[in-house]
């Protein structure tokens, strides 16, 4: 699927889907994680564990972006998320987007659980 797409099966408009990695509308958030940097054994996503690369993306549009979207998720809908999958290289391609549906894997539904406000990192588990 095409990123843009993913994002507009859930209901979300981006509004620059070259720059943007999150998005919001009235009643949620959502988040794209990179598959590669997935923890698959306890599904689980940090920033943190990759910080060899927070210079490059640290002062990007996408990461003001999701740091107002992530806060907003833990505000006002205790840190649950909609996510989209992306697949490709980090920083160098982007391959294709897959939406997560809980009702596919089962029931677990992301969540925001850490969030640094200033810098972005932030860790994304699957409930």
């Amino acid at each position: 699927m095409r990123y843009a797409e993913a994002f507009e099966s859930l209901g979300y408009k981006l509004r620059s889907a070259r720059q943007d990695w999150s998005a919001e509308k009235d009643d949620g958030v959502c988040i794209t994680i990179w598959k590669r940097r997935l923890n698959w054994q306890d599904l689980s996503y940090d920033t943190r564990e990759h910080k060899n690369s927070i210079a490059d993306w640290s002062v990007k549009s996408g990461n003001k972006k999701r740091i107002l979207h992530a806060s907003r998720a833990l505000i006002e809908f205790d840190g649950w998320i909609d996510a989209i999958l992306i697949s490709g290289e980090p920083g160098i391609s982007y391959e294709d987007a897959q939406v997560w549906f809980p009702t596919e894997k089962q029931g677990r539904r992301w969540r925001v659980v850490y969030l640094d406000e200033e810098t972005g990192h932030l860790r994304l588990e699957a409930q």
